[in-house]
């Protein structure tokens, strides 16, 4: 059967079937490297909220709620495994949304941008194994975007509402994407239709967002951490300010971590000179749809970039959400070039093929990346070697109820929910802002734990340096302590396993 003659929904389903199988195919680095550190730490304390704890009191991160309420949503036995389907599934649906958007803009790219986003997120060095909540605020990000348009075409007000509550979700997850709205205004003016239409979409849009918000205030009140979220909400501003670093080296710091991304993705660069050149060459036989989506692409893009300034520290995955930008705005010239070569059928071929080719070397860095991750598991050579090493000795040596202080970082930290032990106070030390840290060391001073596991990661909070006499005044006593009453019983490459000699 032709698949033309398919009606939408089985076209749809196809796809929504393609887009899956890609991502899936793509996006699997979570299955094979070790968990990225933030995953972990806030794993743990999504875990330890479900068990009671209370939120941003007895356990603490800093991320916003929303965050670990995904955490928990996507939890099993095997995190890793399910935080892989999750992402993967959340990459088709939002590459459906995407796909029903376009297919009312661009028709002649509807199929393919999807699936070179799939392919260019999970290839990229921005990705970490989609264990970052740039991952899936980056889909959300994406069915907001279509959903709105979607709602501008005539499908109705309800897409228009999920389009707001989708970008409340996105900014919760990584807050500046609020300047993602900026993206919106292009979609919206452009637009060909009536503006009495475009008022009702936004206005939609709007008590969409509003209704999530109440959604969260509600849940905050409910489950009594409201008042403790706004606490963390204004320290995260103070540590997320644009002043914090000097510009100068903020931006020397951009611009290293993109030549890093360009580096990486030469593929993208490659079609980014082809793109620029023929979009501008090509840019009076552009119609009107799809000047509003390349528009609404330059506008995103900058937008995505500008994100990444707050607190100046430019982590690659601060800039994962510059995919879909790109992935749209690299093709736009394809559909202009077809109409005046008048040969819509070689276009719609390179179309495929830059498609096919963009997926063929995203499976094969996946491919080779698990190859050579197998080949050092079995050698003895992966991370995880040692990190199921010191659990295997932690849960034979100490019990559930056992005290041990866990102070590890990167891949040491999937110890933080690999082998949960109570701790005398909070339970990650590592992310404790400086406001806190005085506390931390309060009350560990006053219960030494049986046990410290200790990979030489400083005693410092995450905001800085300690400046305060008297904090380091009890940094140092603890240290002090730490090397005077504590016997070394394990050590397993960096990681010193620490016993409190009067402990039995």
């Amino acid at each position: 059967m032709n698949r033309s003659r398919l009606p939408t929904w089985a076209r749809g389903g196809l796809w929504l079937v393609v887009f899956w199988l890609a991502a899936l195919a793509t996006h699997a680095s979570g299955l094979y490297q070790p968990m990225h550190c933030d995953y972990s730490c806030r794993l743990r304390v999504a875990r330890d909220w479900r068990q009671g704890l209370a939120l941003y009191r007895q356990t603490y991160d800093n991320p916003n709620p929303v965050v670990f309420l995904w955490l928990l949503a996507i939890d099993s036995p095997r995190p890793a495994v399910s935080g892989f389907l999750a992402e993967t599934a959340l990459a088709a649906g939002a590459g459906l949304f995407l796909w029903a958007a376009l297919a009312r803009a661009v028709p002649r790219l509807a199929g393919v941008v999807p699936l070179v986003l799939i392919a260019l997120s999970g290839a990229s060095p921005t990705f970490y194994g989609g264990q970052i909540a740039e991952a899936p605020a980056m889909w959300l990000d994406v069915i907001a975007v279509a959903a709105l348009w979607l709602a501008l075409e005539g499908g109705g007000l309800a897409l228009a509402a999920l389009a707001g509550a989708a970008g409340v979700l996105v900014v919760a997850l990584r807050f500046p994407a609020v300047l993602h709205v900026a993206a919106w205004l292009p979609l919206v003016v452009l637009h060909p239709g009536s503006r009495r239409e475009q008022v009702r979409v936004v206005t939609a849009a709007a008590l969409g967002a509003c209704a999530a918000l109440a959604a969260f205030v509600a849940h905050a009140q409910w489950f009594g951490y409201w008042h403790e979220f706004w606490v963390v909400f204004r320290r995260n501003l103070s540590y997320g300010a644009l002043d914090r670093v000097p510009l100068a080296d903020s931006v020397v710091a951009a611009l290293k971590t993109l030549a890093r991304i360009a580096l990486a993705n030469s593929l993208v660069v490659l079609l980014a000179v082809v793109a620029v050149a023929m979009t501008w060459s090509l840019r009076g036989r552009l119609r009107v749809r799809e000047r509003a989506w390349l528009a609404a692409s330059v506008v995103w893009l900058a937008a995505a970039i500008a994100g990444a300034f707050p607190g100046g520290r430019h982590y690659a995955h601060y800039y994962h959400l510059i995919w879909p930008p790109l992935a749209v705005g690299l093709l736009l010239w394809l559909p202009p070039l077809a109409r005046l070569a008048r040969r819509g059928a070689l276009v719609d071929r390179l179309a495929a093929a830059i498609a096919a080719g963009t997926l063929l070397v995203a499976v094969l860095l996946e491919g080779w990346r698990g190859a050579q991750a197998v080949r050092d598991l079995h050698a003895g050579r992966h991370p995880w070697n040692e990190t199921t090493a010191a659990a295997e000795w932690l849960e034979q040596h100490t019990t559930r109820d056992t005290p041990v202080l866990v102070h590890v970082w990167l891949d040491w930290a999937e110890l933080y929910w690999r082998v949960p032990r109570p701790a005398p106070s909070l339970a990650i030390p590592h992310v404790v802002p400086r406001d806190l840290f005085g506390e931390f060391l309060q009350t560990t001073e006053q219960e030494m734990p049986a046990w410290i596991v200790w990979d030489g990661t400083p005693w410092e909070p995450i905001d800085g340096p300690l400046a305060d006499e008297t904090l380091l005044a009890a940094r140092d006593r603890f240290v002090t302590r730490l090397e005077r009453d504590y016997a070394e019983r394990q050590r397993i490459g960096t990681l010193r396993i620490l016993q409190r000699k009067n402990a039995r």
